[in-house]
C-alpha cells in the first residue's frame, strides 16, 4: 500500500489561506475536529454558540458542520467562506501536485479576515 497522508487546505473563496500534512496517524474524528477548529476561528462568538449547539435546538446553524464528500476519496469540509478541506491523498498525488516536501506548509501569518499574503512555515 502507498504512503498516505492527510492534506488540509483552508480556503478562502479560490485563494489558499492555509495548507498543511499530517500522518495517517490522526484518525478521521481528530481531523474532523480540526477542521472545525479551524473554520471557528473566522466566526464571532454567537456564530460558534449556534454552530455548537444541537442540530434540533432553536437557533441551531450549521456553520461548524463537518461534511463528507460522497465521492471515492476521502474528503471532509467544514466551513463556509473561509472554509477547510481535508483529504487523504498518496505520496504520488503530492509529487503530482507539487506538494513534495512534507515537511512545509502555508499558513496564514496574520490574524483571522486579513487578507495579506501567506507564507511557508516548517511543520
Amino acid at each position: 500500500m502507498a504512503n498516505r497522508a492527510w492534506l488540509i487546505q483552508g480556503l478562502d473563496g479560490l485563494n489558499p489561506i492555509f495548507q498543511t500534512r499530517l500522518s495517517m496517524v490522526v484518525s478521521e474524528k481528530k481531523v474532523c475536529a480540526l477542521l472545525q477548529q479551524l473554520a471557528a476561528r473566522h466566526l464571532s462568538v454567537d456564530e460558534i454558540l449556534s454552530g455548537s449547539i444541537r442540530r434540533n435546538m432553536k437557533g441551531y446553524r450549521p456553520l461548524l458542520e463537518v461534511k463528507r464528500d460522497p465521492g471515492r476519496r476521502v474528503v471532509y469540509y467544514c466551513g463556509e467562506n473561509p472554509h477547510y478541506v481535508a483529504g487523504v491523498f498518496t505520496e504520488q498525488e503530492f509529487k503530482e501536485m507539487g506538494l513534495n516536501d512534507p515537511g512545509r506548509s502555508i499558513a496564514n501569518t496574520k490574524k483571522p479576515g486579513n487578507r495579506e499574503a501567506t507564507r511557508f512555515n516548517s511543520f
